[in-house]
């Protein structure tokens, strides 16, 4: 059986593979660091030693960003493989972005999969009906000002929004009612300027800015996993403008392939990826990769790591 699952939300898109897979180990590969050739080798080989082989590959949505000779030798290669597929591989795709249904090929191969769109959230309504089933289904109870007040601090973030929650649970212990004042209390607040300044400095390499804003953010003692993992998610997404503009995609078509992405924003990072190779883009993505592992299984790592990497912009 074969997935594509459609997300933006590390959190979102665990939850479905693990109703997908009943806890059961995979590999985790990326189309920005691995060929589709390596992809399906990798899933056609069977071990005596295993009854499943399971893959989930990430950065699906690179694959439609190549030049259309590779392009299209990919997509045969790759609707070949799914059509007549190891019985013992399960392979579940991830994909930020769509992939457009208007050619055939693209066609043919969306019917391979069984797909998955987990919710996009971009209005703050969205991500107050989200958290409330997530935090009533935790078993807690919340108040509708004080989940408004939740989403607003929170960003339009499903990630920070479920880590913040996690973090307010551990300091609730067996009292279940989130009040305004625990969300005033123990709540970070990802609602600011700085935090988007930070983002254009780093990603536009103005070192000089980015330090002082990061500075600025580590006084305010904002959480720096999800810090980190919106820096790697910009990039990602300059990574794929970046691709598109060398296949001399317009700004109509760039906007149109990432989503209906603001015409302006567009332009914005286009006037930053502009600052980059592609490999150099790779690259920072698999460092913010790494820092965000060190952060979550090392004692005592933090900001430090995040300035050495912008020391290297």
């Amino acid at each position: 059986m074969n997935y594509l699952i459609y997300g933006t939300s590390y959190h979102l898109i665990d939850d479905e593979i693990r109703k997908i897979l009943c806890d059961k180990k995979y590999e985790i590969k990326s189309f920005l660091d691995i060929t589709l050739k390596e992809v399906i080798e990798d899933l056609s080989y069977s071990s005596m030693f295993e009854t499943e082989k399971i893959v989930v590959v990430k950065d699906f949505d690179a694959l439609f960003n190549k030049d259309t000779d590779g392009k299209e030798a990919d997509l045969d290669s790759l609707i070949e493989y799914l059509k007549h597929q190891n019985n013992q591989s399960i392979a579940i795709f991830i994909s930020a972005t769509k992939i457009p249904e208007r050619s055939k090929k693209n066609k043919e191969l969306l019917s391979c999969f069984n797909i998955i769109t987990t919710p996009s959230i971009t209005k703050q309504y969205e991500l107050v009906k989200v958290m409330d089933e997530y935090i009533r289904k935790s078993g807690f109870a919340i108040s509708q000002s004080a989940l408004n007040k939740f989403a607003t601090k929170c960003a339009l973030s499903i990630d920070v929004a479920i880590m913040e929650f996690e973090k307010i649970k551990m300091m609730k212990r067996d009292n279940k009612l989130i009040s305004e004042k625990d969300v005033d209390e123990f709540i970070s607040n990802y609602n600011t300027t700085d935090i988007f300044e930070f983002k254009d400095a780093v990603i536009n390499k103005k070192i000089k800015e980015s330090f002082i804003l990061l500075d600025d953010l580590e006084t305010s003692k904002i959480e720096l996993v999800p810090l980190v993992v919106m820096l790697a998610k910009e990039y990602i997404t300059l990574y794929n403008v970046k691709a598109l503009v060398e296949m001399k995609q317009n700004n109509d078509s760039i906007s149109s392939k990432l989503g209906n992405m603001h015409p302006y924003r567009v332009k914005l990072l286009k006037e930053a990826a502009s600052k980059y190779t592609l490999a150099e883009i790779k690259e920072k993505i698999l460092s913010l990769c790494n820092i965000d592992l060190k952060i979550v299984t090392k004692y005592n790592l933090g900001f430090d790591e995040l300035r050495q990497f912008i020391i290297g912009l």
